[in-house]
């Protein structure tokens, strides 16, 4: 056998999800859990072109009574293949290349736990992972038709690093009877930056739902271990793992007991900044006693924390490095599983937004990019996507949440309407400059675009929807105002619907932000709202003649005597 080993390759992922679905369907409730495992699940680690998947099964009668199953999808079913309690298989695409392997063990067992071990801690410690890469790339070139004498040369690698990684899961926080809760989050990524907290999310680890329900806790939604504090209304989840089942936003299956550790669950998140824990006992009261405070009594004394002044000097669960980002200015993904999810696209663009001096990291970068080639941009709900661009727009720097959608090509699938140009952006971030509201911000993206179908696919909120039409339509109007004549001032302002709604219409001159016009439609739309509109209508009466050409011309009138009169 060939041995080639290749830089590490964002794919791999989607090669390991797309058979864990196909595992999943042909197993059933035989199948715990799957996982992606060796060198191809570790970011950055360069590795045989083999993704490895491990899979957790209720019990191996179980999963013999389904190989068949396996063996009909392509799966050749080699037994325990050496590893007694194993059951192990390799899957070849068409023209006979080894694609996949999967190795099965009953929940619990000690190979899956140092397979998973091993992989978590080459994840937390780039060093290792870049020694263990660098080794397999010289035996490769060593050994290039010798698989064995491949593998001997990294064997004491690896025994030695199995172990340190056994070692280090061992040393990690682990579920005993007294549940742990953490600060996590935008919480701990604020405080650490010296901004202002006000997100206040916690994570429990040791709890079941059960067990926060008898506590008083009351659950958010069906799909998530999450729950609301009875007295502080703080959130609280459960740690949880996930694993994706189907395209798109919603295919997510979750795995939330008393078992999962706090690293397990920062692995699930974003990007490395959101992925940095503090434990809630680090923050209390010096001294108290907390054996038997429960998360109800944990999360409430949280209460009495400024994380901002304490974190500095605590000591913090930051397995992906989270910490050098923030220092380092840096917005990284935590995993490959990052593609797992379309709405981080969004995320990463709202940060960027957000955090002005930040930087994107290539690897991340390239991520978003495949994701959308792949076609889970497309996947995305409009409601999620306009939650995320509306925030995005009232961040310090809107047009880095658009340049970051237009290089992953995220914009042209999500706003193919808009182009991104010079003038594009410094209309959207001149709207911070200018404090404008969220539906002036909106509509600040369509000078030169038609909004109606974007404002229809995302389901935009009506005030926002309204104010971009407005905006779009009437603009150039507005711009160029000075050099209107009374009769088409008018016009613009009736189109506009000024006279009944003033204080929208002073909205959209906000938003236009026309060079020395506002003043003169300012001034023409007083001078329109002084006409007696009734007194009018009896004289045209009277005359016979038409009421809405008398009250047009007595309104153009008066607008043209007070421009007349403006310095």
């Amino acid at each position: 056998m060939t041995v080639q080993v290749l830089p590490h390759d964002p794919k791999w992922r989607a090669e390991f999800e797309a058979q864990a679905v196909v595992v999943q369907q042909a197993l059933g409730d035989a199948l715990v859990a799957v996982h992606h495992i060796g060198s191809t699940a570790v970011p950055g680690l360069a590795a045989k072109p083999i993704v490895d998947l491990l899979l957790e099964v209720a019990s191996l009668q179980a999963l013999d009574a389904r190989t068949k199953h396996l063996s009909a999808l392509g799966f050749e079913a080699l037994g325990e293949f050496g590893i007694a309690g194993r059951r192990y298989f390799r899957l070849h695409d068409a023209v006979g290349r080894r694609t996949h392997h999967v190795h099965a063990f009953e929940v619990g067992s000690d190979h899956a736990l140092r397979h998973l071990a091993f992989r978590d801690y080459l994840r937390a410690h780039p060093q290792a992972s870049a020694e263990y890469g660098a080794l397999k790339m010289q035996l490769a070139q060593l050994h290039p038709n010798d698989v064995d004498a491949y593998m001997d040369g990294k064997d004491a690698f690896v025994k030695q690093h199995q172990d340190l990684a056994l070692t280090w899961a061992g040393a990690a926080p682990q579920p005993s009877v007294q549940p742990q809760v953490y600060w996590v989050g935008g919480a701990v990524r604020d405080a650490l930056m010296g901004l202002p907290v006000h997100d206040r999310d916690f994570v429990a680890v040791g709890a079941s739902a059960e067990a926060m329900l008898a506590e008083g806790f009351l659950p958010v939604g069906k799909d998530f271990p999450v729950f609301l504090h009875p007295v502080t209304n703080d959130e609280v989840a459960l740690a949880r793992t996930e694993r994706k089942t189907e395209a798109g936003y919603h295919g997510f299956a979750f795995h939330a007991t008393p078992k999962v550790r706090i690293e397990e669950d920062l692995a699930r998140r974003d990007l490395t900044i959101n992925s940095i824990a503090i434990d809630v006992i680090n923050t209390s009261t010096p001294g108290q006693n907390h054996k038997k405070n429960t998360v109800f009594q944990l999360v409430q004394a949280a209460q009495l924390t400024d994380l901002a002044a304490q974190c500095q000097n605590l000591a913090l669960i930051d397995p992906f490095n989270g910490l050098a980002d923030i220092q380092n200015r840096v917005l990284r993904h935590v995993t490959d599983a990052f593609a797992e999810d379309p709405v981080r696209i969004l995320r990463v663009a709202r940060f960027a937004a957000r955090f002005a001096d930040f930087s994107i990291a290539p690897s991340t970068q390239e991520l978003m990019a495949q994701m959308v080639q792949n076609g889970e941009v497309a996947a995305l709900v409009p409601e999620r996507v306009w939650q995320e661009l509306s925030r995005g727009l009232m961040a310090a720097k809107p047009s880095r949440m658009l340049q970051t959608l237009h290089d992953c090509g995220a914009m042209a699938v999500l706003l193919p309407e808009l182009v991104l140009t010079d003038g594009l952006r410094h209309a959207v971030d001149e709207s911070n400059i200018l404090n404008l509201s969220l539906e002036q911000r909106y509509a600040r993206l369509f000078f030169h675009a038609n909004p109606h179908a974007i404002s229809e696919r995302l389901r935009v909120p009506t005030p926002c929807k309204a104010m971009a039409e407005l905006l779009f339509y009437a603009h150039a109007d507005i711009t160029n105002s000075q050099n209107l004549p009374a009769e088409a001032q008018l016009t613009l302002l009736t189109r506009c619907d000024a006279l009944r709604r003033p204080g929208r219409f002073e909205q959209l001159l906000k938003a236009c932000n026309p060079a020395g016009g506002a003043a003169r439609l300012q001034a023409a739309l007083a001078a329109a709202s002084q006409i007696d509109t009734a007194q009018i209508a009896k004289q045209a009466n009277a005359a016979g003649s038409d009421i809405a050409k008398a009250i047009f011309q007595a309104r153009a009138d008066a607008i043209q005597l007070a421009l007349a009169n403006l310095p």
